[in-house]
């Protein structure tokens, strides 16, 4: 079975079972209408009830045969029917193919019989080889170079260069955020402490032998905490800060260009998730989101993207509960572990050292994501002249 959304221009938008695909104003949908936003809906396929869920995302009404949403709200399209991107303009039709999945079944089978007639039915053949990887097959060539050097084929509007920012610029505003994050560590502490008492009453669906019914938000003071359906209360917390860490770009800039401009790090991390998860670990994602104080970074694109994130690595993730943490069977891991240049082949010194020093405020193990992922020796580090 496939999904297509195919536009009367000729576009057609390919979608994956469960997998959550963003749609906007782009050479993919050849709209360039600007009241479109560039992420106006995130739209995920269910081949079993043969439809689609469509969320908008941005501030100009997407319609659904005819029926408008509004921003954040979501709505079904089902098979043959239309999508108006925006304003009822920018027109989408829904097809579900039945027959693509036997035609590729019987494809894939053929090739497998002609396999087993020209290598002798070796299983061996028919497996693909996963080898485990050593640190120069992540530097065949220098990751600093090619990020500056790489360019999009596709002819970039006004819009969007003046809103790419240079690396001095990056840098700057990464020093800032980070400065702004130490200032509010010990108030975050102070917070954590204040409430994990009273998640007893009631705000939370969550028990620790049933787990968590539903997914959902909560939002306490400046903190927003999503709890993933499936989770369980555990004393041994695994902590990971996301960017950097979980996802990096695609655009192989330092921030992300669109809520959509991101991908998972390695490859090894999804299974090591899963592993932690079978070994009675709850995993916890960290991230400092300045954006959305800065109202450069709407809050339901943050949590759209933390869902897509969620859904991609198939985990189900919590912050917080009160189950009582051990400390000494729990860790962290971040990127920002105070790295000098060259700690590696090509790479860049870690901007800050706040990562390692979060761990060492709160008493975890500390690793790096090449250390705890693709098991890399510790490499050097300079912790700050002052004592955190």
């Amino acid at each position: 079975m496939s999904c297509t959304l195919v536009s009367q221009t000729g576009a057609r938008i390919s979608l994956e079972d469960g997998r959550p695909v963003v749609l906007g104003r782009s050479p993919d949908t050849r709209v360039t209408d600007k009241k479109c936003s560039r992420n106006q809906v995130k739209v995920v396929a269910c081949y079993a009830d043969q439809d689609v869920v469509v969320t908008q995302l941005g501030p100009n009404p997407t319609f659904l045969d005819g029926v408008p949403l509004g921003q954040g709200l979501s709505g079904t399209l089902t098979d043959g029917g239309t999508l108006y991107l925006v304003n009822q303009n920018h027109s989408f039709k829904l097809c579900f193919d039945l027959n693509s999945n036997r035609t590729a079944t019987s494809t894939v089978k053929k090739g497998e019989k002609a396999k087993d007639k020209t290598q002798g039915g070796s299983k061996e053949t028919q497996v693909s080889a996963n080898p485990k990887r050593s640190i120069k097959d992540f530097f065949s060539t220098s990751p600093m170079k090619s990020s500056k050097r790489k360019l999009s084929p596709e002819k970039e509007d006004a819009e969007v260069k003046h809103q790419r920012k240079s690396e001095d610029e990056e840098e700057e505003e990464g020093d800032k955020e980070e400065r702004r994050a130490e200032e509010k560590l010990k108030h975050l502490q102070e917070m954590a402490e204040k409430f994990t008492p009273e998640s007893k009453d009631g705000t939370s669906s969550c028990s620790e032998p049933t787990g968590c019914l539903k997914s959902s938000w909560q939002q306490i003071g400046n903190l927003l905490l999503y709890t993933a359906a499936g989770v369980k209360g555990r004393d041994k917390i695994a902590g990971f800060d996301i960017d950097g860490c979980i996802i990096t770009t695609k655009s192989g800039k330092v921030f992300p260009t669109a809520p959509n401009d991101w991908k998972i790090l390695y490859p090894e991390i999804k299974p090591r998730l899963a592993s932690l998860l079978q070994n009675g670990y709850k995993v916890a994602f960290f991230t400092n989101q300045m954006g959305i104080a800065k109202g450069k970074l709407r809050p339901e694109v943050f949590k759209s993207k933390v869902e897509d994130v969620l859904a991609t690595l198939q985990l189900a993730v919590q912050a917080n509960d009160d189950v009582t943490v051990d400390l000494a069977r729990s860790f962290y891991v971040g990127d920002a572990a105070g790295r000098p240049e060259k700690w590696a082949p090509g790479r860049k010194k870690d901007f800050s050292c706040s990562d390692r020093l979060f761990a060492l405020n709160i008493g975890l193990r500390f690793h790096t994501p090449e250390e705890f992922f693709l098991g890399w020796k510790s490499a050097p580090y300079n912790l700050p002249s002052f004592d955190p």
